[in-house]
């Protein structure tokens, strides 16, 4: 009876083991999604609307601080594109990034947002946002995205 504990406790540490070592990604997945990010950004910056849907996959789906729900590249193209013509002073700059890896292809990249230039000599507006990436035909994009409430300034 011991000897099958044993074994059982052996055969779980080992799966433990292999099953998390499936979840990371490698350090050129990691790059290649912190990538995607700083080209959203640099598209936002870049006022290219077609640049920055470029980095969602055709399923993918979005909603904004206000709750609006955006299903599907097209919709979330029409957003983008609405937000660059009513923000045309705005910077957008990701300050923080984390990136997590659920599987190999699948990976969480948790982000503070800062907007500035709405409002001359006010805080930029700041905020959490957090998507989900999938690599897709060898190329990492965002399926899920969720823009957060802005954090208080001095936060």
């Amino acid at each position: 009876m011991i000897r099958l504990i044993t074994k059982t406790v052996v055969l779980v540490m080992v799966l433990l083991v292999v099953t998390s070592a499936w979840a990371q990604g490698t350090a050129e997945d990691e790059k290649a999604v912190r990538e995607v990010r700083n080209a959203f950004e640099k598209a936002l910056n870049d006022r290219d609307a077609e640049a920055a849907i470029a980095t969602f996959a055709e399923d993918a789906n979005m909603v904004e601080v206000d709750g609006k729900y955006y299903g599907g590249r097209d919709a979330i193209g029409q957003m983008i594109e609405d937000w660059l013509e009513a923000n045309k002073g705005v910077t957008v700059k990701f300050t923080r990034s984390w990136v997590r890896f659920i599987r190999p292809d699948i990976a969480l990249n948790d982000a503070i947002w800062e907007i500035s230039g709405r409002d001359e000599g006010k805080e930029p507006m700041r905020g959490r946002e957090t998507a989900v990436l999938e690599k897709r035909d060898g190329k990492w994009l965002f399926i899920a995205v969720r823009v957060m409430v802005p954090i208080v300034p001095g936060e």
